[in-house]
């Protein structure tokens, strides 16, 4: 039998989902994850990622992000990713926010590219990214 949470702890699981999400990036060098809001440059980590290796196909690096919209269910930002050895335009949507590890956290991404056409590619499916700060 599972004994009701007292009101402090959902006071406090309240206040937690009520709170501005944020993302978890990859620092690649250490093979740390850490929070962030609004992050101008960010690896983002496929949370699907098969096995606990840094596989070069599992992040989605990001840089000269300018969030125009950081809300409680999505974020929407341009900047730039890294492809194929170059940067290339991209707009970007954070969206499923989860209370996760005890952090509210974006849990999906998806990216639409700007191709060396000048064309934007369309939104790609989405991808479920890291959602708890932790070692590889």
């Amino acid at each position: 039998m599972v004994a009701p949470a007292s009101a402090n702890e959902q006071s406090d699981l309240a206040s937690l989902k009520a709170s501005k999400a944020e993302v978890v990036c990859l620092n690649v060098a250490s093979g740390k994850f850490f929070y962030r809001y609004r992050p101008d440059h960010c690896n983002y980590y496929d949370g699907g990622a098969p096995g606990p290796k840094i596989i070069g196909s599992a992040d989605f690096p990001t840089r000269q992000v300018r969030w125009t919209h950081w809300g409680h269910a999505t974020a929407l930002g341009r900047g730039q990713y890294h492809v194929s050895g170059r940067w290339l335009p991209v707009r970007l949507k954070l969206r499923r926010p989860r209370v996760v590890c005890g952090q509210r956290v974006f849990t999906k991404i998806q990216l639409n590219l700007k191709t060396c056409g000048g064309r934007w590619t369309g939104w790609a499916e989405p991808t479920v990214v890291e959602s708890c700060a932790r070692n590889l």
